[in-house]
C-alpha cells in the first residue's frame, strides 16, 4: 500500500482545485483615486464617533459635517427628549481636487481645517439632507436639517436648525467666507412628537406620532435665508396643511414599532405637491413595509413675501386640495424565531435572546435625485426604484410594474406617472449571508446608486448614460457558464426571437423597449468590506460626477467616509488589478483558507506515512 500516501495527497489537492472552480468570481473593485493618511484622522480611537456624517462640495473645497445627537454630562429622561443632553455639529473642509484625480501622488495631504463647532440647546433626534447634488445647486435652500428638542420646565419645544449656502456665497460674491454655511432656527408648531421631517425646494414635510394624518406639509418663505435675518431669533412656523388621513386598516394590528420617512416627488402639474412615504410596521409575527405615493390638487397658501420684520414664518398655508393615493406597495416578512435552546451556544431557555432576534428592524432609507424624478427605497435586501416619466407607452413593458394611469378629480388622465421598476436583490457576496441594506446613495442624475450593507460592503449599480462605457465586468462563474450552455436561464439583456427583449410583448414599440431597458439597474462594482473589524465602518457615502464637456466617457467618483474619519475616493470607471480566476486566484484571494486546507492535508499525509 505504498500508494496510499500519494493518493491521500492527490485527493486533497483535487478537493482544493474543485473548491477553487466553484468559487464565485469577485465583482470588480473600483480603483482607489485618493485616500487620507492615518496621521490626519478626524475621529481616532477613544473618541465618541458621530451619529451622522454628511459630505458636500462647494467650489474647490470638500466639506464634512459631523453631528452628535447627545453629548454632555448628566442626562435625565428615558425617551429621546432629555434634560442635560445637547446636540453638537462640527464641520471640516479640505481641498477637493485631489479626490477626483487619478494622480494622488502629488497631493500634499493637507489636514482637515475646522470651520465651526455649534452646540444646540437640546438633543438631536434625526438629521436629513437635501437630495443628491450640492448646496450651490439649490441656492438659498435647505441643505441640512437637524431636528432637536428643547425642554423649558414642563414644556417642550420642537425646533429645526437648517444649514444652507447663501446666494451671495454660492454666486461667488464671498468665496472666502468662513464659515461658508449659514443657519436659521425654526420653531415647529404643536407639541406632539415629530418623528420625521424633510425640508427641500420650498416645502417642509413632517409627520407626528400620534396623529390622525400620515404627514403634514407647509411651504417656506426663502427670503428668511437672506443676510438681513442672519442674527434674528428663531422663526415660528405656522400650522401646515394636513396630508392623507389615516384609516384603521392603514396600521396592522398589534403594531409595537413604527418608523416613517418621506420625500418630495417632482410633478409637472402646477400647484401640486406629490409625496412618497415609506413606513415600517413591526408586529409580533411580521415586518410590514408600506410605500405609497399621494398628491393633492393645490399647494398650501403662498408665503408672505412682504419682507416685514415679523417673527413668524408665514410659509404655512391651509391648502384645500384633496389628497389622492396614486400608488401603494406593501411587502411583509415573517419574524425569524429560533428555539431558545439553540440560540448561540446556549442550551438553556433564554427569552431575552429570543426578544433580541425579534426586535431586529432594518434601517429605513430614501434616496432622491436632484430633480426628485428618481427615488430609490431599500427594503431589507432588495431595493425599489421610482422613475418619473411622461411616456405613457412605458407601462406596457416588462421592465416596470406600473399599469394604472393617474387621473384628476374629473377623471381626466394626467400625462405623467411614476414607474415602479423591478425589485433588485443584492447578491450574497462571498463570505456574507443574510445581506441587509443599511445605507443608500443616489447620484444627482439618478443613474448610479451605491448600497451599503451591514458588513461594510458597498454594491454599485449603474444604468443609462452612466453605464455607457464598456468597462469592468465580473467573469461568469462555472454555474453561469453551465446555465448558458444548457439554456437553463436566459439573460434579460439578450434579444428574443421577435427582435425585442425576453419577456416583452411582441407588439411593444422598439422605442419603449429601449427606454425601459435604460431604467434597468446593472450591478457593476463592489467595494468589499473585511471581517473582524479590519476596515473601519462606513459613516457616509457621496457620489460625484466629474465628467467634463469634452470627455468622451463619463467620469464618476465615490467618496467614502470611515468611522475614524478617513476619506477615500474611488474612480468608478476604472478598477483595481484583479486576480486570475481559477486555482491561482483562489490561493491569492483566500490564502488563509488555503493554508488551513493544506495543513489538514499535511496532517492526513503524515498520519498515513506513519502507519504505512
Amino acid at each position: 500500500m505504498q500508494w496510499r500516501v500519494l493518493i491521500v495527497f492527490l485527493v486533497g489537492l483535487s478537493f482544493i482545485y474543485a473548491i477553487s472552480l466553484f468559487q464565485d468570481n469577485p465583482y470588480p473593485q473600483p480603483r482607489i483615486a485618493c485616500e487620507t493618511l492615518e496621521s490626519h484622522l478626524l475621529f481616532p480611537r477613544g473618541t465618541q464617533k458621530p451619529n451622522e456624517v454628511f459630505v458636500s462640495v462647494v467650489g474647490e473645497y470638500l466639506y464634512l459635517t459631523a453631528t452628535w445627537f447627545e453629548v454632555g454630562g448628566a442626562k435625565h429622561g428615558r425617551t429621546q427628549i432629555k434634560v442635560g443632553a445637547v446636540g453638537l455639529i462640527r464641520q471640516f473642509r479640505r481641498p477637493f481636487t485631489p479626490f477626483v484625480t487619478l494622480d494622488c501622488d502629488a497631493y500634499d495631504n493637507n489636514a482637515w481645517e475646522e470651520q465651526f463647532e455649534h452646540t444646540l440647546d437640546g438633543p438631536i433626534s434625526h438629521v436629513t439632507s437635501s437630495p443628491s447634488g450640492e448646496p450651490t445647486d439649490q441656492l438659498s435652500d435647505a441643505y441640512l436639517t437637524l431636528m432637536y428638542h428643547v425642554v423649558y420646565g414642563e414644556e417642550v419645544t420642537h425646533m429645526a436648525r437648517v444649514y444652507f449656502v447663501g446666494e451671495e456665497v454660492a454666486r461667488g460674491l464671498r468665496e472666502d467666507a468662513t464659515p461658508l454655511f449659514r443657519y436659521r432656527d425654526f420653531i415647529l408648531p404643536g407639541t406632539t412628537w415629530i418623528d420625521s421631517i424633510v425640508w427641500y425646494n420650498g416645502s417642509v414635510i413632517y409627520s407626528r406620532d400620534p396623529d390622525d394624518v400620515r404627514f403634514r406639509a407647509l411651504t417656506f418663505n426663502p427670503r428668511l435665508f437672506e443676510p438681513r435675518y442672519e442674527y434674528a431669533d428663531a422663526f415660528k412656523m405656522g400650522m401646515g396643511e394636513k396630508g392623507e388621513e389615516l384609516q384603521t386598516h392603514h396600521t396592522p394590528r398589534d403594531t409595537h414599532f413604527h418608523q416613517a420617512k418621506f420625500s418630495k416627488l417632482y410633478s409637472s402639474r402646477p400647484n401640486t405637491l406629490r409625496v412618497v412615504s415609506a413606513e415600517i410596521f413591526q408586529t409580533s409575527e411580521k415586518l410590514f413595509f408600506n410605500i405609497s405615493i399621494v398628491d393633492n390638487a393645490t399647494t398650501p397658501a403662498p408665503a408672505d413675501t412682504s419682507g416685514g420684520s415679523t417673527r413668524e414664518a408665514e410659509g404655512a398655508g391651509a391648502g384645500k386640495g384633496s389628497w389622492k393615493r396614486r400608488d401603494r406597495i406593501t411587502k411583509y416578512y415573517m419574524q425569524d424565531y429560533e428555539p431558545s435552546e439553540y440560540v448561540g451556544f446556549m442550551d438553556y431557555p433564554s427569552p431575552y435572546l429570543r426578544e433580541r432576534v425579534r426586535m431586529s428592524v432594518p434601517k429605513l432609507n430614501i434616496a432622491s435625485s436632484l430633480s426628485a424624478t428618481t427615488v430609490v427605497i431599500p427594503i431589507n435586501y432588495i431595493f425599489l426604484t421610482l422613475d418619473y416619466t411622461t411616456d405613457i407607452a412605458l407601462i406596457d413593458t416588462a421592465a416596470t410594474t406600473r399599469s394604472q394611469l393617474y387621473q384628476d378629480d374629473a377623471g381626466a388622465v394626467l400625462p405623467e406617472l411614476y414607474l415602479w421598476s423591478e425589485d433588485e436583490q443584492l447578491p450574497a457576496l462571498e463570505g456574507n449571508a443574510d445581506v441587509e441594506i443599511s445605507g443608500v446613495e443616489l447620484n444627482a442624475e439618478g443613474n448610479i446608486v451605491a448600497l451599503r450593507t451591514q458588513y461594510n460592503d458597498i454594491v454599485i449599480y449603474k444604468r443609462g448614460a452612466a453605464d455607457a462605457l464598456v468597462g469592468p465586468r465580473r467573469p461568469p462563474t462555472i454555474w453561469e457558464l453551465l446555465d448558458e450552455r444548457l439554456n437553463i436561464e436566459e439573460s434579460r439583456d439578450a434579444p428574443s426571437e421577435n427582435g425585442g427583449w425576453e419577456g416583452e410583448p411582441i407588439d411593444t414599440p422598439a422605442r419603449a423597449i429601449e427606454a425601459a431597458r435604460a431604467l434597468q439597474w446593472k450591478l457593476r462594482m463592489v467595494v468589499k468590506g473585511e471581517w473582524g473589524g479590519g476596515v473601519a465602518g462606513i459613516l457616509s457615502m457621496k457620489l460625484w460626477n466629474a465628467t467634463q464637456p469634452y470627455d468622451e466617457y463619463p467620469s464618476n467618483y465615490l467618496l467614502v467616509v470611515r468611522s475614524d474619519g478617513r476619506l477615500t475616493s474611488y474612480h468608478l470607471e476604472s478598477r483595481e488589478p484583479e486576480y486570475a480566476p481559477g486555482l491561482l486566484g483562489f490561493v491569492l484571494r483566500k490564502w488563509e483558507m488555503f493554508i488551513g486546507m493544506i495543513t489538514v492535508i499535511a496532517v492526513f499525509v503524515f498520519n498515513e506515512a506513519q502507519h504505512r
